[in-house]
């Protein structure tokens, strides 16, 4: 059973963003799930999605004006009944919006993109980092 330091939540349309952060957790050879890369044809990609959830330290959410009314709400939801760490990675002012999965995603300290992104890239990778260390840091303990 693989186990991944992140489970990359984004819209399609976002693909561009998620490949910048992509090369920042390899260089730290901290390992995540992204479905374009897992998901094969004749899957059950809904059922690949829960299972690599379940699989995952964290799940980063790439917030943009994409998401509302995606299937990230439902990889949201899904992270939340499994008590995943969730880490917002906020690109724009979505995180202001009033829809409900932005709400919820409020409650979590973001990551701002918006301003200097070098420096949100190593936030974003240190967080997922952390959350990877937390289960060998408990067992240790």
């Amino acid at each position: 059973m693989s186990r991944y330091s992140a489970f990359l939540s984004y819209s399609r349309a976002d693909e561009a963003l998620v490949d910048g952060l992509r090369g920042a957790l390899e260089q730290r050879e901290l390992s995540y799930w992204l479905d374009k890369s897992e998901i094969k044809g004749g899957d059950l990609w809904e059922a690949l999605i829960r299972r690599a959830l379940t699989q995952s330290d964290t799940l980063l959410v790439f917030v943009t004006k994409n998401i509302i009314g995606s299937f990230v709400e439902t990889e949201i939801l899904l992270a939340q009944d499994l008590r995943k760490p969730i880490i917002p990675l906020v690109f724009d002012d979505t995180i202001d919006a009033d829809a409900e999965i932005i709400q919820r995603l409020r409650r979590y300290q973001f990551i701002d993109f918006r301003r200097k992104p070098e420096i949100a890239v190593e936030d974003a990778v240190g967080a997922v980092a952390r959350a990877y260390l937390a289960p060998v840091m408990a067992t240790y303990n």
